[in-house]
């Protein structure tokens, strides 16, 4: 099987993709220091990799859309090849609506485990289609930043484009209902 990758240029950077078969499979953020064929390599052994044009992916477009303000919902298909605790978790934060936020906490209690607000920062540090699977918009109890993959500062600048605050790397209530 074949998988695709690109290079998006954006104003926030250039963004490494890859896809298998149309669907999204891979996300790293221009701070990432991860290398795709590794990546690709390590969780897709015997596939062969070629680049493609970007305009051949469907999240190259609502990408860049996102980031001119002018998308909120990403419809681009992708695909997860996790385990089943992990699928769950961003299947859940699959559907975290724009502009809102939910807590580690509040998702393992959502998804049934009960306690499992630390499982549920790996399963979302783990995701690997980030901004399609809006990792962004899980934030630690009282409003707290938590981790991100692509660093803090690019966590606090797509939570920013999506009409919050922040301040003391705490979320600022006061701007958006959640």
């Amino acid at each position: 099987m074949e998988i695709e990758k690109t290079i998006v240029e954006t104003n926030w950077g250039k963004f490494h993709l890859a896809q298998i078969g149309g669907k999204l499979c891979r996300v790293i953020f221009p701070t990432e220091q991860e290398n795709m064929e590794n990546w690709l390599k390590r969780n897709f052994p015997g596939y062969s990799c070629v680049s493609k044009d970007s305009n051949k992916f469907p999240f190259a477009s609502e990408l860049k859309q996102y980031f001119a303000g002018s998308l909120q919902e990403f419809t681009a298909p992708f695909m997860l090849s996790m385990t089943s605790f992990q699928e769950k978790t961003l299947r859940f934060v699959e559907k975290i609506p724009f502009g809102r936020v939910v807590s580690y906490g509040e998702i393992a209690e959502a998804i049934g485990y009960l306690g499992a607000a630390r499982a549920v920062g790996s399963a979302n540090g783990a995701n690997p289609v980030p901004i399609r699977i809006p990792c962004q918009r899980v934030v630690a109890a009282n409003d707290g930043l938590g981790g991100f993959g692509g660093g803090l500062h690019m966590k606090i600048a797509l939570l920013e484009l999506e009409g919050w605050k922040i301040s003391n790397k705490k979320l600022r209530r006061n701007h958006r209902e959640n």
